[in-house]
């Protein structure tokens, strides 16, 4: 479970690296929409980073607790961001969201065996 886990988060990893290199081809540099769309990116990065953490350290109820609260809000994020384009599954988003929700759930799992 725990390389799924990983899986996961590394997957999550490469669709922000992804969101960023498309922020630099489609928006103008250091345009409004640039800076956001690249503050984004560094979020979902460290959010992916923080559940890498959390799937090494299985008993860190602060570490999960974090990650899951992160996982919770990209998960929100990427449905509102399909929400705002008229279009719930738009794969920009979806997947984000999917992998969002799946370190979301990993994450109550490691809260739960934390406190055991």
């Amino acid at each position: 479970m725990r390389l799924f886990d990983r899986t996961i988060g590394v997957l999550l990893l490469l669709s922000v690296v992804l969101h960023c290199v498309g922020t630099f081809y489609f928006f103008p540099l250091l345009s409004p929409i640039f800076v956001q769309s690249l503050g984004s990116g560094v979020a979902g990065f460290l959010i992916g980073g923080l559940n890498l953490v959390r799937a090494g350290r299985p008993n860190d109820r602060t570490v999960g607790l974090f990650a899951t609260i992160g996982a919770a809000a990209w998960l929100a994020i990427a449905v509102l961001f399909n929400l705002s384009l008229g279009n719930i599954l738009d794969p920009r988003g979806s997947v984000h969201a999917l992998l969002a929700l799946i370190l979301f759930f990993l994450g109550i799992r490691t809260l739960m065996q934390a406190r055991a």
